[in-house]
């Protein structure tokens, strides 16, 4: 064990998660390892997998087979073995090694008992011998210390997200899985891959850690990690690319006294994931150490069809994202911080191929115009929670809307449409009755009207408690029939 944090150690000074393991036979170490993602640029070069390949490469010098030496081989970790790692050594190599021995639980993607009991399940292949020795502190430590440094090799933006990501394998689980399966012949294995990854896919954007263990030190060290808010990423796909394809759809320059002309992006998906999860302690750390951050666009792209193929971009500010996304805690950072709920937002609608030319659509619109969906998705209080944060900041809804909209196709003339709304209240109200059942539209207008008289009168928060106190006097048959919020 002492071989492996040495290993461990190395790996920290190198800018790699620490980890390192050490392959014991007859009380001789024969073959280590720590992780190597970095250095290697590949997903799966985690302690165990170095080590592995070296132990191969003893026995090949040495004459010996690996199902003469693994039955008498202990290996040590530092750490316990991911989900992945963890199934490469139950079902990668011809025989299983005599027993893995760890320092400390891995309580958010361990293999081993902690998370998924890889090493245990039932299975053709008999169990995997595991270990806990008990002395995390050493492995805690090294942990600590890699989070209160930066993972520059890590992707932009990425940098502090993929510290758990590094630590679990869960880099490009579908590299991993191709590697696995050419290594290992074995499907069972690639089915654990792909099994842990739909489950933390589920928690994608999370950036808490539950556990025994992990609890004690991680909270400390994402604060100290988060880095990721004190740089402007670097577009992949540079506003001038996107500006010439729609030049060629014009057919002409953009014209900025006509044309809607977008604004400069970033493409930042960590905020967005951190979004769509409600993850408002990742949000309010982004913008704190970054305020620019607060009204900075952000580049999305959704396909919505193959063939023919069509896409939606999305180049909005936090705010429109936090609104689409339903996510209460980030639409109250935001506010809070000085997010504008008029700041335009742009979307592009791209495809419709007509005579083997695209066309696209282009809206621009301001952020509160988004509140629409929100109401017609959304229950009245939850409604009245979101407005009572923009009335906390005395966003003015009497203030008027303009909708701007932009068709380019060639050779089709270009089309612009300017809509004009007296206020913010009767753009929302627009908005509804365009994409609202015509059976239900009584409904929305008398719940957007209750909204705009308890926003003006400033009684947003009794109508919340109004409308809890009526649903909890609500007979139990109709809390049952009752949808979820």
């Amino acid at each position: 064990m002492d071989r492996a944090f040495e290993l461990a150690e190395e790996a920290l000074n190198d800018g790699e998660v620490p980890v390192g393991c050490a392959f014991v036979y007859d009380g001789q170490v024969i073959a280590c390892g720590r992780n190597e993602t970095n250095v290697c640029g590949d997903a799966t070069q985690h302690a165990e997998i170095v080590a592995i390949k070296r132990l191969e490469q003893w026995c090949a010098k040495n004459d010996l087979s690996l199902e003469s030496v693994l039955p008498k081989a202990v290996l040590y970790v530092t750490v316990e073995p991911c989900i992945m790692c963890t199934a490469a050594l139950r079902f990668g190599l011809p025989v299983q090694p005599k027993c893995v021995i760890y320092s400390s639980r891995n309580d958010r993607f361990g293999g081993c008992g902690s998370v998924m009991n890889v090493s245990t399940d039932d299975s053709l292949r008999s169990p995997l011998s595991c270990k806990f020795n008990g002395q995390s502190d050493r492995s805690i430590n090294l942990l600590k210390r890699f989070f209160e440094q930066e993972n520059w090799n890590a992707p932009e933006e990425k940098r502090w997200f993929i510290i758990f990501l590094a630590f679990a394998g869960w880099i490009d689980v579908v590299a991993c899985v191709q590697n696995l399966v050419v290594v290992a012949g074995t499907t069972e294995l690639a089915a654990y891959v792909v099994r842990f990854g739909l489950e933390s896919n589920k928690q994608d954007g999370n950036s808490n850690i539950g556990g025994s263990e992990g609890e004690a030190f991680v909270g400390e060290a994402a604060t100290k990690s988060k880095s990721m808010a004190f740089y402007v990423p670097n577009s992949r796909k540079p506003l001038e690319n996107l500006q010439q394809e729609m030049d060629y759809s014009r057919g002409r320059p953009l014209n900025p006294n006509l044309d809607i002309s977008l604004p400069t992006y970033v493409i930042e998906n960590a905020i967005i994931r951190a979004i769509a999860h409600d993850n408002f302690p990742y949000v309010t750390d982004y913008i704190r150490k970054c305020p620019a951050n607060i009204t900075r666009y952000i580049y999305h792209e959704v396909y919505t069809s193959q063939k023919p193929m069509q896409k939606t971009i999305t180049i909005c500010p936090p705010l429109y994202h936090a609104i689409r996304e339903n996510a209460l805690g980030c639409i109250r950072v935001l506010m809070q911080h000085g997010a504008m709920a008029f700041q335009p937002s742009y979307a592009l609608h791209w495809g419709g191929f007509q005579d083997g030319e695209p066309t696209i659509e282009i809206i621009e619109k301001p952020n509160i115009a988004c509140l629409a969906d929100m109401i017609l998705g959304k229950e009245i209080e939850f409604s009245s929670l979101v407005l009572k944060q923009m009335k906390m900041v005395n966003v003015d809804f009497g203030l008027p809307v303009e909708i701007r909209v932009q068709r380019l196709q060639q050779p089709t003339p270009n089309s612009t449409k300017t809509i004009q709304y007296s206020d913010a209240w009767e753009c929302i109200e627009k908005a509804i009755e365009k994409s609202c059942q015509r059976e239900e539209l009584a409904n929305f207008k008398a719940i957007l009207k209750k909204l705009h008289s308890a926003y003006n009168t400033d009684k947003l928060e009794s109508l919340y408690v109004k409308m809890k106190e009526t649903r909890h006097k609500k007979p139990p048959s109709q809390q049952l029939e009752e949808p979820p919020p």
